[in-house]
């Protein structure tokens, strides 16, 4: 099926690019072939048009004309705020927050003279996009109390709820987020439902982009730790409790572990909420606290790592403790398959299953199931 983008015709943007094809399915790369023979269909939508839950806008003022959007190859601001991959909602908020910006007198960062305050905004939604989360990415504090009157005033529409946030980042490089977030209106949490399981996400916590794909890559998971019969699961990376709260009822105790003291926070209250009673969860530098591993002794290890993967320290102590499946998360196919390399001597590949997380571009997510070497 082809879809089309005026957008992309225009060549205001060229992000989808998989986009003129009659296929927007990427490659898997042969690399990933290669290893197993069980690589199956993929897990898609018919449309991808629309299913975006998170938009990351950067704001300019280039020759005093406000824009939210992109940036081009000498980065100026293009607008873009009827981007068709995003939920409806995303686009009708965008869609107000150029006036708003100007009415309460928001000054926009500028990267040349580093001055300003307002870099970028990130919106998020869920499924049923009855809430809305706006997050301004300022370089200090000085014009918060304006930020609150602008979503104050945004509010003012009852059809949907907002939350917002100001996320403070001084230094003026490419690192996406600072430390501090300064909650401002609303809820603390983004709830989302995946697969009739209800989780909360606190803003700076890690949620998948598009949660229909999301709920059937958990699903998957849950059927693995079915089909071996699980005792105890270790979930490394758990963020927020995706992977961990969806598989739990299928294994007698769940153990997630994450960096992330308010992630994990989220997880124990979406645990509550759903009445899970067999998980836990801890708050651990995984690298500095390797002996969680072995002391839990999994059968089964689930780990969603960062884009740059596991890492050699922490596959040593998976391979020291050789559960008897492993199940790896990525949206990087070649930091898995660079920890692969250093695995395979304790772990085959069962099976490779493709989710097109990310639609008509070449990013998508694998699920690999793992088994233990005899």
């Amino acid at each position: 099926m082809k879809h089309n983008c005026d957008n992309f015709d225009k060549n205001i943007c060229k992000s989808c690019s998989l986009l003129p094809s009659v296929s927007s399915l990427p490659l898997i790369p042969d690399e990933l072939r290669k290893l197993t023979a069980s690589t199956r269909g993929w897990v898609k939508n018919s449309n991808p048009f629309g299913l975006r839950s998170k938009a990351r806008i950067i704001v300019t003022n280039d020759d005093n004309q406000l824009k939210l959007g992109i940036l081009d190859k000498d980065l100026k601001g293009i607008s873009l705020l009827d981007c068709p991959l995003h939920r409806p909602i995303i686009n009708e908020i965008l869609r107000e927050l150029p006036q708003l910006i100007e009415d309460f007198k928001i000054s926009v960062y500028s990267i040349k003279k580093r001055s300003g305050e307002l870099k970028n905004l990130i919106l998020q939604t869920s499924q049923n996009e009855e809430t809305v989360r706006i997050r301004f990415q300022l370089r200090s504090i000085a014009e918060v109390e304006q930020i609150e009157h602008l979503v104050q005033e945004l509010s003012k529409n009852d059809s949907r709820k907002i939350i917002a946030s100001a996320n403070i980042q001084p230094i003026p490089h490419q690192i996406a987020e600072g430390d501090q977030e300064i909650h401002l209106y609303g809820e603390e949490f983004l709830w989302e439902k995946y697969n009739n399981i209800e989780i909360a996400f606190p803003s700076q916590s890690f949620m998948q982009v598009t949660p229909e794909i999301a709920a059937q890559l958990y699903l998957e998971a849950k059927k693995i730790v079915e089909k071996v019969k699980s005792e105890k699961v270790l979930d490394l990376f758990c963020g927020a409790g995706g992977f961990a709260l969806n598989i739990a009822n299928s294994a007698t105790k769940v153990l997630g572990a994450d960096i992330s003291s308010k992630a994990i926070e989220a997880a124990a209250i979406s645990a509550k909420k759903n009445s899970i009673s067999n998980c836990e969860f801890q708050t651990l530098d995984l690298l500095n606290n390797l002996d969680v591993l072995e002391s839990f002794n999994p059968d089964v290890l689930i780990c969603n790592p960062p884009r740059r993967g596991l890492g050699e320290k922490l596959i040593r102590e998976i391979i020291k403790i050789k559960p008897e499946t492993l199940i790896y998360s990525s949206c990087n196919v070649e930091s898995f398959l660079k920890d692969y390399a250093k695995i395979a001597c304790a772990y085959k590949i069962a099976e490779v299953t493709p989710f097109e997380m990310f639609p008509l571009t070449n990013h998508f997510e694998i699920l690999v199931h793992l088994t233990k070497v005899s």
